[in-house]
């Protein structure tokens, strides 16, 4: 067994680092103590609001998935829109050349309103 003499270096660096890292563990455990308590105290106040947090997930699924039902008749209504205001875009100019015929005609209407 002369071959197990060789892993002596490396076996007895390992547990003396095994050794200080425990011992480093143990210089924090009254800190881990006083946290411990306060942690389970914040995970107990969390599974208090998972019933909430449970209807407030499900009533946001089935808002998205009511909204999504309405996705082919917003789609229509958005692309009716868009070639409505193209249409008004392609009569533009001649609605500019009746600019100033519609600004002589609008004294004309006030006063006809007014009557």
């Amino acid at each position: 067994m002369p071959t197990l003499h060789l892993f002596m270096p490396t076996l007895y660096l390992f547990m003396h680092t095994l050794y200080l890292f425990m011992h480093t563990l143990y210089l924090f455990m009254p800190t881990l103590y006083l946290f411990m308590p306060t942690l389970y105290l914040f995970m107990h106040t969390l599974y208090l609001f998972m019933p909430i947090l449970y209807l407030f997930m499900h009533t946001l699924y089935l808002f998205m998935h009511t909204l999504y039902l309405f996705m082919p008749i917003l789609y229509l209504f958005m692309h009716t829109l868009y070639l409505f205001m193209h249409t008004l875009y392609l009569f533009m100019p001649t609605l500019y050349l009746f600019m100033p015929t519609l600004n002589c005609l609008y004294p004309i209407c006030t006063c006809s309103c007014r009557l």
